[in-house]
């Protein structure tokens, strides 16, 4: 039922935005205005790459190279169908609704805005973080100490992509939701797949 919310919010979002709803922009205005924090521009230059798609790109691989070498290939195909469904799909999404980045966005941001792929790139790697290191955990404080690394990770990331100005706050709020109905989606096939 959360998977359909989240779809549910994700579309309504992406609809809004491509329609260029007023009261929907003038929420990203005000809400970007309140987020964005004078003095938090280098540290959050810093932070930010923390979500960069060519380091979530790296960190991939390298999981990938691990799982394969220990032959955890159920492992390695969810690691693979999750990364590379997040991006085909956020590249699909970015074509289609080609919103343009806010006016005084940072001059290294390239690109359409809508969905955040920083957001988006973290939080599918802290998500396939939980649920391959969850099962190893034998104390409450491991799990204590996961559950605020993998929540922390890309909500930092999210709002130093609003903080730089390179992000509207939907555009972020988007790239949440993306991983939060793709991840599971293909840990439920993969699910599938194992019971046949």
């Amino acid at each position: 039922m959360r998977l359909v919310g989240c779809a549910l919010a994700w579309l309504a979002l992406t609809l809004g935005v491509a329609l260029k709803l007023p009261f929907l922009m003038q929420l990203d205005v005000d809400a970007r205005q309140a987020l964005r924090v004078p003095g938090f521009v280098a540290s959050s230059r810093v932070l930010t790459n923390a979500g960069d798609p060519l380091v979530m790109l790296a960190l991939a691989l390298c999981l990938l190279a691990v799982l394969v070498s220990w032959r955890e290939w159920e492992k390695a195909k969810l690691v693979a169908g999750a990364f590379l469904a997040v991006a085909l799909f956020r590249w699909g999404v970015l074509w289609l609704v080609e919103r343009g980045r806010p006016a005084d966005a940072d001059a290294d941001a390239l690109g359409w805005s809508y969905p955040s792929g920083h957001t988006a790139y973290s939080l599918t790697a802290a998500m396939l973080l939980y649920l391959l290191v969850t099962p190893t955990l034998r104390q409450t404080w491991q799990h204590t100490a996961l559950l605020v690394v993998v929540v922390a990770w890309p909500t930092t990331v999210a709002l130093t992509r609003v903080q730089l100005g390179v992000h509207w706050p939907i555009d972020v709020l988007a790239g949440w939701l993306l991983p939060l109905i793709i991840v599971p989606t293909v840990v439920n096939i993969a699910n599938f797949e194992a019971r046949r």
